[in-house]
């Protein structure tokens, strides 16, 4: 039970889903679309609303600690790049979006974060671990995926990045 308190159900769903050997969306495939609440429910974003931009797309909780390293190279990424060409929009699988904001605000980064409480979201995408990051262009497809996160990675995603925007 102690478990299931500190990641939610949705974590759990993730754990499962992860060892029971799903297909996640694959590169080439186009970009399941979405729109979700942002943590502090003030607006709803989707995806579609990026059309025409790269978007890196990373999934995350507060419970994953590869986040933790992710989320501040994600940020400093995010700021190296033309808001005009790119946006980074990230999505929470926490259950609590209180305790998504928290650790947000803790973690110090600005760019926006959207909610999937319910997993519906995650769910689409069928996510083969966590964080997990989509490079998707300007069309809709997806470019590239990286699973998990440790320092250095950033460099893969913006790679892959600048490979669209080079195109």
């Amino acid at each position: 039970m102690l478990v299931l308190k500190r990641i939610g159900l949705v974590g759990l769903l993730f754990v499962f889903a992860w060892t029971a050997n799903t297909v996640a969306v694959e590169v080439g495939e186009p970009a399941p679309q979405f729109g979700a609440l942002t943590l502090g429910g003030e607006r709803t974003i989707s995806l579609a609303e990026y059309a025409g931009k790269v978007v890196i797309l990373d999934f995350w909780a507060s419970w994953c600690g590869p986040c933790l390293v992710a989320m501040p190279e994600l940020e400093r990424l995010s700021n190296a790049l033309e808001p005009e060409s790119v946006v980074l929009l990230a999505v929470s699988v926490d259950s609590d979006p209180k305790r998504a904001a928290r650790f947000m605000r803790k973690m110090g980064v600005s760019y926006d974060s959207l909610i999937d409480s319910d997993g519906k979201i995650a769910a689409q995408y069928d996510l083969p671990g966590m964080p997990t990051t989509y490079v998707i262009n300007p069309e809709g497809l997806i470019v590239a995926r990286h699973v998990g996160f440790k320092p250095g990675d950033e460099a893969k995603l913006a790679s892959a990045v600048n490979d669209v925007l080079a195109k």
